[in-house]
């Protein structure tokens, strides 16, 4: 892609960025979707790094987007994952609630070394290990 034709797309991203609201989930979920195919196709971080600044700047939008983006985390790719992990950096309590609310969900528990080892290491590693289990089963 040439220069000029990548900073057309930049700019069109930032308008419909722009436009997203706290309360709009569907508006959240397709620039957060369309900055995945960016980086995936192009391996160029900008547009993440753009809907990253923008959910954690508007009021509750992480709180209100995690939780219902990851309804099903154990379909959620890992640089889907690793990117939201990113945005909840500072809400932590967001992902664990997730992930109880997926154990739950499906019947699972978390054993008592589990419990004991996640007081002990950082959430966003311990929801990486448990992401990889529940793709597995």
């Amino acid at each position: 892609i040439n220069a000029e034709y990548g900073e057309r797309c930049l700019k069109y991203f930032e308008s419909l960025m722009e436009a997203v609201k706290y309360d709009n989930y569907s508006n959240q979920v397709y620039v957060f979707e369309e900055a995945m195919f960016v980086l995936a196709k192009l391996k160029k971080k900008n547009f993440v790094d753009l809907v990253i600044k923008k959910f954690t700047s508007l009021a509750s939008c992480t709180k209100n987007f995690v939780p219902k983006y990851l309804n099903d985390i154990s379909s959620c790719t890992t640089p889907c994952l690793d990117v939201i992990i990113e945005m909840s950096a500072k809400e932590e309590h967001i992902l664990i609630q997730v992930l109880i609310n997926h154990l739950e969900n499906n019947y699972s528990v978390i054993d008592m070394f589990t419990r004991l080892h996640t007081g002990e290491t950082d959430v966003c590693v311990f929801v990486k290990q448990l992401h990889l289990c529940f793709i597995k089963s």
